[in-house]
């Protein structure tokens, strides 16, 4: 009902715009004779108990007449009119008075159609006082496109004055059903045409066939009562929205309405209640529409205030469901959303909208109009974090859209506010849990040397975050063909099934091809290859690499028995060779390669490994060493994993903006937070089986590399740990990698030295030093790896001597020999 009053409110507005005959008027009486020769008289058809619809038309307006009258006004007449149910007769009313019978047949010059054939209602050739009589001038024919509707109720008003709704207007009898003799009001609580801070007011329709002159009604707003009284004239299918109730809507109100008319106005006993109640939502509104044609649906959204406007536009595909999310971009009130372009008689299904998780019908609400502007008041109490995603694609013919033969671009880096991804192999890339009110747009960092045009711009704003709106176009008129190939370091296990990952890239711009070869360690069992190969001789693989995206991966997998406990510690070598064809089949590169993995007979399946491995048990590194970080994990439960989160916090000397993703076993969406350092890598739908089922499929990692600030302090520790999670479990925790960097570790080797021999060492409580040559009176300290001194022994003069070491600590220091024309260092090593 609210949504028909609002419906009956705007056309009642355009009525008084442009016509003389109010609704609810009564219809003036007329006899005419039309086209065939029959006689009409208005009063006799009203008796009869049928409606009357005048369709004031132009036989020249051809099109409009034929797609407004022809072709619906038949199908409608049959059902209606005298073969039908009998409940409305037509006329169509030719309404220039300059037209001739040889015009209405199609005879005159520039006159296609013959009505009096085409059409099966009766043809009225008006006269002017026929016109003058429903107040029809030729200005209103321009006005309303070509025709102007009028329907006479049974009981002699004027119920409709339209000509911008052909199927409502013209062909039913929904105006006048809703009349009933005698005085009859209608009263809603509407939230529409009203600002966020005066949202709630009361409108009043006379549904019956007096005018009502006064009434009074009670509002209960929260519980609190007060009594109004209205005075006026209100006319039949006319309504009013006195000023004195408006509810201030800015926080949720329950309200309760009782009209009552006047004692005076006969038959006045009416009494109606409407509730209104408005609910507080989260920023997140959905729509579920399925159109018969194609077609747009547009909204506009304003926040209080105006402080924030946005609108946006979505292309609905016909006869499949189109989900559309909408979110409102920051807390308060929000004023209005406007729906345009989408009829309601496309709509094949059920619309709905989800607001806070309860989903409404919007075809039975006064929410949401979908044949013309309206209203949607809300209080945003919550911003809920979204997904954003979208494409960055090969625009090969440069118009700015992805169209269904293009494709997407791997491997691009992804930029929102400080977190960082990549697009995956078909190009999508993902953010989620977003604070839209956070961020402003998602921009893309590129090779341009490789892709010199950025079609669409290199950024686009976020606004909203309506869905499949976030697309980047990159093009190029050279291709650069380019592939590469790595080996993931493998599982080596005593005994045990494991896997070796040959991993491709395509670092070009263009789809390549070639072919990959491995030659592998004859001491490996192998169980299974994926993909087949093209052939498998002796211990050296040989695949054929088929069109590869521009950006994205492959992957060759060989499954393995490792050797027994007899080999732990042996460094299994892998090399490979790739080879990369151009779009004609030549050869346009070849790159050789090899990687080693050691037999383990100890292992954690979900670990964290990094590359370079460091020296001695403390990882010792040079400053300014580039890292990169393995995690592997492994799904030993005893089902199989649906979704799989790897968080990872990086250490605060590592520099995260120079974070880069190096690949995954699976399809992963990597986001790095580059002011707060966590990275988060989301395996969604992975399905990883668990080892009990399938052991060769159960296991999976993740690769990336990131550098470490520059001019760290000597011994600064870099530490990181991931935390796995599977489906909802606790996370488990990988060991801690620690590096520590240090160049005056590599900068002192005993080795290195020709003059000087330390031993033991490692030491104890004592140190003996010997000099190769005679370097007379020396001065001998020791300090950390820090430069700090730790002990001065003072001086000595003979080749050989001892240093005491009692009262130093465990740890890695350095000797330090000075003499008169040179100066010796030695590491050495401390144990207690």
């Amino acid at each position: 009902m609210k949504k028909y009053l609002f419906s009956l409110l705007l056309l009642i507005n355009c009525t008084y715009l442009f016509a003389q005959l109010p609704l609810g008027s009564a219809a003036p009486d007329f006899t005419v004779t039309d086209f065939d020769g029959n006689t009409w008289h208005l009063q006799e058809l009203l008796d009869s108990g049928q409606a009357v619809s005048l369709i004031f038309g132009l036989a020249e307006d051809a099109a409009q007449v034929n797609s407004g009258l022809i072709n619906i006004t038949n199908n409608q007449y049959a059902i209606n009119g005298p073969n039908g149910s009998n409940e409305v007769i037509y006329f169509f009313v030719e309404s220039n008075i300059n037209n001739t019978a040889d015009a209405i047949t199609g005879i005159a010059p520039g006159y296609t159609i013959d009505y009096s054939t085409e059409l099966d209602c009766p043809i009225i050739d008006a006269d002017q006082s026929f016109l003058n009589l429903y107040s029809i001038s030729d200005s209103s024919f321009f006005i309303y496109g070509g025709y102007v509707n009028t329907v006479i109720c049974t009981l002699g008003l004027v119920a409709n004055y339209d000509a911008t709704n052909v199927g409502d207007g013209v062909y039913s009898n929904l105006f006048c059903d809703a009349l009933t003799p005698g005085t009859d009001v209608i009263a809603t609580i509407n939230g529409i045409y009203s600002n966020c801070g005066n949202m709630s007011f009361v409108s009043f329709s006379n549904h019956g066939t007096e005018p009502i002159y006064y009434f009074g009604y009670t509002v209960s707003v929260d519980g609190v009562i007060s009594d109004y009284t209205w005075s006026g004239e209100l006319l039949p299918l006319s309504t009013t929205a006195p000023e004195d109730f408006i509810v201030d809507g800015s926080s949720p109100h329950f309200v309760e309405l009782t009209v009552n008319l006047a004692d005076e106005v006969p038959g006045n006993n009416y009494s109606s209640m409407n509730t209104y109640e408005r609910e507080d939502i989260t920023n997140h509104l959905r729509f579920y529409i399925t159109v018969i044609d194609e077609d747009h649906f547009s909204y506009f959204l304003a926040v209080e205030n105006g402080s924030y406007n946005y609108s946006g536009d979505v292309f609905l595909p016909a006869g499949q469901e189109s989900i559309i999310d909408i979110y409102f971009p920051t807390i308060g009130c929000t004023d209005f959303l406007g729906s345009l372009n989408l009829s309601s008689s496309n709509i094949s299904s059920a619309v709905y909208l989800l607001a806070d998780g309860t989903e409404i019908a919007l075809s039975n609400s006064w929410l949401l109009n979908f044949e013309s502007y309206n209203y949607l008041p809300l209080t945003v109490n919550e911003i809920v974090p979204i997904t954003l995603s979208g494409f960055v694609f090969n625009d090969t013919n440069e118009n700015a859209t992805m169209d269904t033969f293009e494709t997407g671009i791997g491997n691009i880096e992804v930029n929102m506010g400080s977190e960082i991804t990549y697009t995956n192999d078909n190009g999508q890339f993902s953010f989620p849990n977003v604070n839209i009110e956070d961020n402003t747009e998602i921009s893309i960092i590129y090779d341009n040397t490789l892709w010199p045009i950025c079609t669409t711009g290199s950024s686009v704003p976020i606004n909203g975050g309506l869905n499949g709106s976030f697309h980047i176009g990159l093009s190029s008129n050279e291709p650069t063909y380019s592939l590469s190939a790595d080996v993931m370091d493998p599982w080596f296990i005593c005994g045990q099934n494991g896997g070796l990952y040959l991993i491709i890239e395509n670092q070009g711009n263009a789809w390549a091809s070639g072919t990959l070869t491995a030659t592998l360690e004859p001491t490996l069992t192998y169980t299974t290859v994926s993909p087949t190969p093209v052939s498998f001789v002796g211990n050296t693989v040989v695949w054929n690499v088929e069109s590869i995206p521009a950006g994205a991966y492959a992957y060759f997998t060989i499954g393995v028995l490792s050797p027994s406990f007899e080999q732990l510690g042996q460094s299994l070598i892998t090399n490979y060779n790739i080879v990369t064809f151009d779009d004609m089949g030549n050869d346009v590169s070849n790159i050789s390669g090899s990687a080693s993995g050691l037999v383990n007979c100890s292992f954690d399946p979900n670990d964290k490994t990094g590359f370079p491995s460091g020296v001695d048990d403390q990882h010792y590194i040079h400053n300014g060493t580039d890292l990169e970080y393995l995690v592997r994990f492994q799904n030993t439960g005893n089902y199989q994993a649906f979704n799989i989160r790897i968080d990872d916090q990086l250490d605060s000397d590592l520099d995260f903006s120079t974070f880069e993703f190096a690949g995954s076993s699976h399809s992963c969406i990597p986001i790095i937070n580059t002011e707060t350092g966590l990275m988060q890598f989301y395996f969604d739908d992975i399905n990883l089986p668990d080892s009990t089922t399938n052991e060769a499929a159960s296991h999976g990692w993740l690769r990336y590399r990131i550098s470490p600030y520059d001019n760290l302090q000597e011994m600064t520790t870099i530490d990181n740990t991931a935390y796995i999670y599977f489906d909802m479990n606790p996370a488990v925790i990988t060991n801690t990698y620690s590096y520590t960097v240090s160049d005056l570790f590599f900068g002192v080797n005993e080795n290195e030295s020709p003059v000087i021999k330390v031993y033991p060492n490692p030491a104890y409580d004592q140190l003996t030093i010997s000099l190769k040559e005679n370097s007379g009176q020396v001065y001998v300290q020791i300090f950390d790896l820090n430069g700090r001194v730790i002990r001065n022994f003072g001086k000595f003069n003979s080749r050989t001597f001892q240093l005491d070491l009692n009262d130093v600590a465990s740890g890695l220091y350095v000797v330090q020999i000075n003499g008169k024309a040179s100066s010796t260092m030695s590491k050495i090593s401390v144990m207690k």
